[in-house]
């Protein structure tokens, strides 16, 4: 275990408040094997922070895509989201974040007793050049487990089906159903399963810790830019048109930022001209 441990709470917590000592910060954030009491009210002041992180990327970063959509994007369809069903989004996020905040905990004790191979530095994961590597390959491997979670788990397994509530996401289709607030609408167990394959890459694959940061933040974004339909990026990214199809068909493109996974499976699906983000006007 390195004698140097660094979790995204530190600096945030110290910049905050000043009068906070680090070694404070440490303690009560179960820092360096401090104790039973520290890594219990470390469960707690963790699960805090992220669950208020979580909640200022939701509202915070996701009202502001739905607004830049609007602007650049009038007519697609995210812009004609009846204000019930995004209060039912947010309702139905809201009951699950509790549940999904625990993802990011459980990676941080973990790191906390040397359960993972996360390095605290570049140099301490071998520099930049290996540093860069490792961090492919945990892309990789963390894409294979959303892909066998959200295919095999979520819609091949009838237990998976039943008792992980996957249904429950897919309530929402249309373009005119989904928004960025979508991106968290899932049953908690549901969007707990698929949040896990973080930690479980941290337990063999070493990277900085500050990847790990940069990537749980670019998950949440990404989670919310797939379901706005807008903008489309280029093949072999998992863009928002690419989640379209899932959505559509119930079926195809399992994947997560790219469609590698779904073109080794045979699972993956182009969208067409009809497969399309714009609002169609009720007949």
């Amino acid at each position: 275990m390195p004698t140097d441990m660094y979790f995204m709470y530190q600096p945030v917590v110290t910049s905050l408040l000043p009068n906070v000592t680090s070694e404070d910060v440490d303690y009560y954030f179960g820092i360096g094997n401090q104790g039973i009491e520290s890594d219990l009210v470390g469960i707690i002041s963790t699960w805090l922070f992220y669950y208020a992180m979580m909640h200022f990327m939701f509202y915070g970063l996701g009202s502001v895509m739905r607004w830049y959509v609007t602007i650049v994007w009038p007519k697609a369809g995210t812009n004609h989201v009846s204000r019930d069903m995004t209060v039912d989004h947010i309702k139905t996020s809201e009951y699950a974040f509790p549940l999904y905040t625990c993802v990011p905990v459980i990676g941080d004790f973990l790191r906390k007793k040397g359960l993972t191979v996360t390095c605290s530095s570049l140099e301490e994961c071998g520099g930049i050049a290996q540093s860069s590597i490792n961090f492919g390959l945990f892309l990789i491997f963390l894409e294979l487990i959303v892909f066998i979670d959200h295919y095999y788990l979520l819609h091949v397994w009838k237990w998976g089906k039943k008792h992980l509530r996957h249904d429950v996401h897919h309530r929402y289709e249309a373009s005119h159903e989904m928004t960025t607030f979508t991106g968290f609408a899932f049953d908690a167990v549901d969007g707990f399963s698929q949040g896990f394959g973080l930690v479980l890459c941290q337990l063999f694959i070493p990277v900085p810790c500050y990847f790990v940061w940069a990537l749980s933040l670019l998950i949440g974004a990404w989670t919310m830019y797939i379901h706005q339909g807008v903008p489309t990026l280029p093949y072999p990214m998992m863009g928002a048109d690419y989640h379209f199809v899932h959505h559509k068909f119930n079926w195809y493109n399992f994947g997560f930022f790219t469609v590698f996974w779904d073109w080794v499976f045979g699972t993956l699906k182009h969208p067409t001209k009809d497969d399309h983000w714009m609002y169609k006007e009720k007949k």
